[in-house]
């Protein structure tokens, strides 16, 4: 079998050892920011960096057996986020990543992950129409390692 050209996003930044830098990160500045932090009253630090880790982990395209793709939609959405929270989690995620080394691309592909998710998951109306990143792309023409 061929392998994918396209990696997830998780693999090619370096996988766990990324996610944890880019979560305490996004948490740390979560958690500066007083409208943020109103949101994560009564939660441990631990509760909202696991949160981060699903959520952002979700967005890089991370899935092992230990991920629950209802534990975002649990946690958040006891959260009550409204659209200017949402938008301003979005903001510190996609600075977070491009502070990490991430394409802008790459970045905008995670951003769209958590979009097309939003209020499934999140339990948040976005406005932004979102596809697949890789809607009007032939794969067949990509190329193969």
């Amino acid at each position: 079998m061929m392998a994918d050209p396209i990696p997830n996003l998780y693999d090619k930044y370096g996988g766990s050892p990324l996610l944890t830098q880019v979560v305490k990160e996004i948490t740390t500045v979560m958690l500066t920011k007083a409208a943020l932090r109103r949101l994560f009253e009564g939660m441990s630090t631990h509760e909202i960096l696991k949160l981060n880790v699903e959520l952002t982990g979700l967005a890089l395209g991370h899935t092992t057996s230990k991920h629950d793709p209802q534990l975002p939609k649990l946690a958040y959405a006891k959260l009550n986020l409204t659209l200017q929270t949402y938008e301003e989690i979005i903001s510190i995620i996609r600075h977070s990543l491009l502070a990490h080394g991430f394409e802008s691309r790459d970045a905008t592909i995670a951003i769209n992950v958590i979009d097309m998710h939003a209020k499934s998951l999140l339990n948040v109306p976005v406005t932004r129409h979102v596809t697949s990143p890789f809607s009007g792309v032939d794969r067949r023409r990509l190329q193969r390692k």
